[in-house]
């Protein structure tokens, strides 16, 4: 615990006096051929600009569960376990990423979004559908993108406390010179967590060793060479200690977790190469993470319980798009990884390496303003299996000034992760003998906007996935889930967003249908057919008053739909105070009706209501725009 508080400490010290010292630099805006990520050519990718978002920064799960298809799995309360589900897709189908930085994490099926960095980003994108033609294998069911600020935006500290014993802290901040940018952020949070709440049988309880402490920093190192070209290096280092308390009816008092993570990444950016006609982008990085637990006092047979992962891996990435003409350009990419992990314990230690790498080629026409088609193709390789080819179209009609349609079909393939083949935690386990995921997926989509997009705007998409193998943990006992291979399953799903301006007034609804079932015509466990979210912000002078809703339908907890977990409607409201000099007061109330018996996952208990406080600074010189 010294050294994790030893680490945010120095974290948050080297923001603030980066917040002192910061410069006002004079920035010459020069036009250049404009560019952009042709992986993300679907139009079913939602940008979240986190400042735009009235809800405090507690974490990222909170901002990203109300995008559209998006569901954040909770086991717990605040700091606890979160992963995303984007259309029907489990967590460990979802690719996160830091910039260009990958995350994988060692909880046994997905990335935590609660370990992630929150108090520097600028913006959160999503991208829905699958995307694994493009980014690799991982991304079949979509991408979380955490996107850094690219402009001098406001410097920040921000400090908040609320229920439970929860406490963070985080801070951001900026250098410049003319070619040189440093970036600087830190984070902190700690908590009880010891909430009430009613067991399946309706007993009132507490929630106990549902402690945790976590932080971090990352630096940015970012040097404009020459007007296009641009090279930056990115540092994330994160730490975690925290209590497993168990399931809700069998809670564990010893159990115990400790998990690292170090990520690097080198990257080179140059948009004018051969006369503006090419795009070049080259990167290499490694991230080192390890996961530790300990039940001194196991729940089974009282004989303690031990588990150790630590893994490597080296990755580097190559891409260049080349605009051949006005209406057609080339892009072609290639990357490499190599990976290891080494597991011990109470079992057989063990350890495992692999080398993987794709070779993606693309195809961009746009034979008139308004449409666009990307056509590409990932040639997968894997060291002990076949080639697999996995293609992808995208197109976009821009019918009219309000109306835009979209459409895109694919191959998904992936290959299981160390965390599904080999992880081994309180009540999880992997499967050594997994095969890869395969199917293939559609989605059509539409969307309406006023002229001026700020007033209203319509989205409405329909979707179509098959999955011939998915890889997916099940209930194998009452307590255990592990990861499994025998489902095949077939998924739909229907979105649609309603986004109003009304004088000050802003509202937002996001609605979400899914049906699902495997090859015995039975539900797919943990997916909700139904989801509800809205949010009404009410912004004056001084004052941001807020309201925001969520419904989740009845959802299935075992493979075989006999065990249900219920429906539930949380409602949380807030509001910010602008006092003056950069400071903003705030305060938030989350389910403030006090709804029990909530659940996620399985034995794992959400809190009722929580309230939480906060204050922030940002810095008002804002000069340094670029």
């Amino acid at each position: 615990m010294r050294t994790l508080c030893r680490v945010c400490l120095i974290c948050l010290v080297l923001t603030a006096p980066t917040l002192v010292h910061a410069e006002d630099d004079q920035i010459t805006v020069r036009g250049e051929r404009q560019t952009r990520d042709q992986r993300n050519s679907a139009a079913t990718v939602d940008a979240i600009k986190l400042d735009d978002d009235p809800r405090m920064r507690l974490d990222i799960g909170q901002h990203v569960d109300r995008t559209l298809g998006a569901r954040v799995q909770r086991s717990g309360s605040l700091g606890r376990g979160q992963v995303l589900q984007l259309r029907g897709a489990g967590s460990n189908q979802v690719l996160v990423l830091l910039e260009d930085i990958q995350f994988s994490g060692p909880r046994g099926d997905a990335i935590d979004l609660s370990t992630m960095p929150i108090g520097c980003l600028d913006q959160i994108e999503v991208l829905r559908g699958s995307a694994g033609a493009s980014y690799g294998s991982g991304a079949q069911g979509g991408v979380l993108r955490l996107r850094l600020p690219k402009q001098r935006t406001a410097d920040r500290l921000e400090f908040g406390l609320g229920s439970f014993g929860y406490r963070y802290a985080n801070g951001c901040a900026d250098w410049n010179t003319d070619s040189i940018r440093l970036l600087f952020s830190g984070r902190y949070s700690s908590a009880d967590g010891d909430f009430a709440y009613e067991d399946t049988n309706g007993r009132q309880q507490i929630r106990i060793n549902n402690d945790h402490m976590n932080g971090g920093g990352a630096i940015q190192v970012e040097w404009r060479a020459t007007p296009s070209r641009r090279w930056s290096l990115l540092t994330d280092l994160y730490l975690d200690e925290r209590g497993e308390p168990g399931s809700g009816e069998a809670p564990s008092l010893t159990a115990a977790s400790q998990q690292s993570r170090q990520s690097a990444r080198l990257t080179l950016d140059d948009t004018n190469v051969f006369d503006n006609a090419t795009h070049l982008r080259a990167s290499i990085g490694t991230s080192l993470r390890s996961y530790e637990f300990r039940d001194t006092r196991s729940a089974f047979g009282l004989m303690q319980d031990e588990f150790e992962l630590r893994d490597y891996n080296i990755d580097t990435r190559s891409e260049i798009t080349a605009y051949l003409t006005e209406a057609i350009l080339v892009q072609m990419s290639g990357d490499a990884r190599y990976a290891h992990a080494q597991t011990g314990g109470s079992e057989q230690a063990r350890q495992e390496e692999r080398m993987t790498g794709s070779v993606v080629g693309g195809l961009g026409w746009l034979p008139v303003d308004d449409l666009e088609f990307m056509l590409s193709t990932r040639l997968d390789m894997r060291r002990g299996r076949d080639f697999v080819v996995a293609p992808q179209f995208n197109g976009i009609w821009t019918a009219s000034k309000i109306t835009r349609l979209s459409a895109q079909v694919g191959r998904n393939f992936r290959d299981p992760s160390f965390d599904e083949l080999y992880f081994r935690g309180p009540g999880i386990s992997g499967d050594p003998s997994l095969r890869p995921e395969d199917g293939w997926n559609g989605s059509l989509s539409v969307r309406l906007q006023s002229r001026e997009s700020q007033f209203w705007l319509i989205d409405i998409s329909g979707y179509l996935q098959r999955y011939d193998r998915l890889i997916v943990f099940l209930p194998i006992d009452a307590f255990r889930t592990q990861a499994s291979d025998d489902l095949s399953a077939d998924i739909a799903g229907l979105e649609a967003r309603i986004r109003l301006k009304i004088a000050r007034a802003r509202v937002e609804l996001n609605y979400h249908y899914q049906w699902h079932q495997d090859q015995s015509k039975r539900p797919l466990p943990y997916r909700p057919n139904q989801r509800l979210n809205w949010i009404l912000d009410y912004p004056l002078s001084a004052l941001n008053l807020y309201v925001s809703g969520l419904y989740q339908g009845v959802m299935k907890s075992d493979r075989f739909g006999h065990r249900e977990l219920p429906s539930y409607t949380t409602v949380t409201t807030g509001m910010s105070w602008w006092i003056g000099y950069g400071f903003t007061m705030g305060a938030e109330v989350q389910n403030i009706f006090d709804e029990k018996q909530l659940f996620d996952v399985i034995h794992r208990p959400l809190p009722g209501r929580a309230g939480f406080v906060n204050l922030r600074w940002m810095a008002l010189d804002n000069k340094n725009q670029r």
